[in-house]
């Protein structure tokens, strides 16, 4: 059975919950190996940390580590069983100096909203004192400075949803666009008719002007204009209306008849 070693961090881990996904941490300084350094196990409720180097400060193993160097501590986040460290890790970093200040240290998992996938990894020396560094961007060490255990804390970070802001509602105003007075009523809302029969009544005469003119010649078409243009009896009555002399042959078989 696998021991938890002294550096053990959690965040709001619940009794009884069950681990999810469980991932490697490795860690190396600078161009080195890459080595195991201890297991994240993730839930919906939090995390746990589990070492696997038994080493209070496990950077001091590795064959790189000098107190004074200015390059890089690395850490990746595999899948547990995991044995390399490819190209698409997540992969944070800090100063390998930074590491002799006694700080705790803060991992951030940033996962998919799922929860299923790690998109990112943090990494953050929590409490350290940017004013107590040389001109080198390293802690000031005193003979009297006494290393401490560190704790670990690892937090779990999910993209939220998106909040939806409205914009404030216009207050109401005049109807030339003033605001309203203290105390002052908004003016009431006029119907369309109202607002508009300026624009209303010009287009309902234009309908009915037309209509007017149409009827008229068609009554003038069917008094006059449609006789003129027929023969026979037809020509004949209209020139009988409009008292000219009958025609010569009428005439002549009127007098017949008599």
């Amino acid at each position: 059975m696998r021991s938890f070693g002294p550096l053990i961090g959690f965040l709001a881990l619940q009794a009884g919950c069950v681990i999810a996904d469980s991932y490697t941490l490795h860690h190396r300084i600078g161009s080195g190996d890459w080595v195991k350094r201890g297991i994240i196990r993730t839930a919906e409720s939090g995390a746990l940390y589990e070492d696997l180097s038994g080493n209070t400060e496990p950077w001091k193993a590795l064959p790189e580590y000098e107190s004074t160097s200015r390059s890089l501590y690395q850490l990746a986040l595999t899948s547990e069983g995991t044995n390399t460290v490819d190209d698409l890790a997540p992969i944070t970093f800090a100063r390998t100096c930074h590491l002799a200040s006694n700080s705790d240290e803060s991992f951030t998992v940033h996962t998919d909203r799922d929860g299923k996938e790690v998109l990112s990894l943090g990494y953050e020396l929590a409490g350290l004192d940017i004013s107590q560094l040389d001109v080198d961007g390293c802690p000031i060490l005193s003979a009297a400075t006494v290393p401490t255990a560190k704790q670990v804390i690892i937090n779990m970070n999910k993209p939220q949803e998106p909040l939806t802001v409205l914009p404030p509602a216009a207050p109401p105003t005049k109807p030339d666009g003033s605001p309203l007075a203290p105390g002052e009523e908004p003016p009431k809302e006029q119907s369309f008719v109202r607002k508009y029969w300026y624009y209303i009544l010009p287009v309902v005469l234009m309908m009915l002007i037309p209509t007017e003119i149409a009827d008229a010649n068609n009554d003038e078409a069917e008094n006059g204009d449609g006789f003129s243009g027929g023969s026979g009896s037809g020509a004949r009555l209209k020139s009988t209306r409009a008292g000219g002399p009958a025609p010569v042959g009428a005439a002549a078989g009127g007098a017949r008849r008599r």
